[in-house]
């Protein structure tokens, strides 16, 4: 993401978005009477066509609306923001009527505020900051069957699922040979693909056996480029749970550790390591870690990035103050995904838990 023009006394900031990742954090930014103004195509009808909804001219215009709704998709790539019109060209849309943006990727867009609280800046900060952080591919392969993902700052993103019949080399070895040499050329297309589009510095490729071997070899000898960038990893199977399976290993963590998912997943595996020794350590829920806020004790607090947006605005006052107080104290707010299994989890315990310095 780029801030293009920053203006907070007018409370607005105009930003460009560079790829799904930045979508996801205007998606956790935006509020529902919040303001954005951009371009956008809009469906303009004649009088004589208004009744059917195909109709009309496609044109572009620069609009505002103040919004009411918003949906993230990411398997498409785009961000729906629905709201009423305020501002446009008087000679082509009528105010108030609705509209609704489809942002996507080299969308430029002003978001004004009532206010640009900290937690809103912060988030901002996140996005500028992972920006600068490429995804990575991790690869599960077995005989016959391969699962690909990106791994961002947006989650977990299962591309392809490719499977292969590959016989066994005592009924033939010559069909044997061909059908793993289709199912290698598979996932070396959409391997090519990602790389070729995205920021990919490394690619995970992990399994049992030595069918990963194999197509390392493979590799080298058809894509010598993508090949440099493997590492490699065991793994229980070609599926996608291997895939969490492999981010959890230390023997990649460095790699990992990079990316927010590493670090969610590290957190919340403490926090259920220390809820099973009950030594009263951590705690969950608002109204528990307000508590430990106030007697000084967390040293993190971890949300989901659901949490301050969809609760009550009494909610998302306490969650302000409590962030602030958490920061002054020297500790630290830590927003987990829900589309990751650390996000998941949390979840379960109320959106909020917080690790803790000393027992309460």
């Amino acid at each position: 993401m780029k801030i293009l023009e920053q203006d907070l006394k007018k409370k607005e900031i105009k930003v460009q978005l560079e790829n799904i990742d930045d979508l996801w954090h205007v998606y956790n930014i935006l509020m529902p009477s919040d303001r954005i103004y951009g371009k956008t195509v809009r469906r303009i009808r004649k009088e004589n066509e208004r009744e059917r909804a195909d109709s009309g001219e496609r044109v572009k215009v620069f609009l505002g609306i103040e919004v009411e709704k918003f949906e993230f998709h990411p398997f498409t790539t785009r961000l729906r923001v629905t709201g009423k019109i305020i501002f446009g060209p008087e000679d082509l849309v009528s105010l108030h009527d609705h509209h609704t943006f489809n942002l996507q990727p080299l969308s430029e867009i002003t978001i004004v505020k009532k206010e640009w609280t900290p937690y809103f800046l912060r988030r901002l900060d996140r996005a500028l900051k992972s920006s600068e952080t490429p995804e990575f591919l991790i690869i599960t392969m077995d005989k016959g069957e391969s699962c690909i993902a990106t791994v961002s700052d947006t989650g977990i993103n299962v591309v392809a699922k490719i499977t292969e019949n590959i016989p066994g080399k005592r009924y033939n070895v010559s069909y044997h040979d061909k059908a793993l040499q289709d199912f290698f050329k598979n996932v070396l297309q959409v391997m090519d693909e990602h790389v070729s589009r995205e920021d990919i510095k490394i690619i995970i490729l992990g399994g049992p056996g030595s069918v990963k071997e194999h197509f390392l070899t493979f590799l080298k000898k058809n894509s010598p480029k993508i090949a440099g960038i493997v590492k490699l990893e065991d793994a229980s199977s070609g599926t996608k749970s291997a895939i969490y399976e492999i981010i959890k290993k230390g023997k990649v963590s460095k790699l990992v550790d990079n990316f927010r998912i590493g670090q969610e997943n590290a957190l919340m595996e403490e926090v259920i390591k220390r809820i099973s020794k009950e030594k009263n350590d951590v705690t969950y829920g608002l109204a528990d870690v307000e508590r430990a806020i106030n007697y000084g004790a967390v040293d993190k607090i971890l949300l989901t990035d659901t949490r301050f947006r969809k609760g009550t605005d009494e909610d998302r006052r306490r969650i302000e103050s409590l962030i602030i107080n958490v920061e002054k104290s020297g500790g630290q707010p830590v927003f987990i995904s829900v589309h990751h299994p650390a996000g998941e989890q949390l979840e379960k315990l109320g959106g909020i838990a917080a690790l803790l310095r000393f027992s309460i």
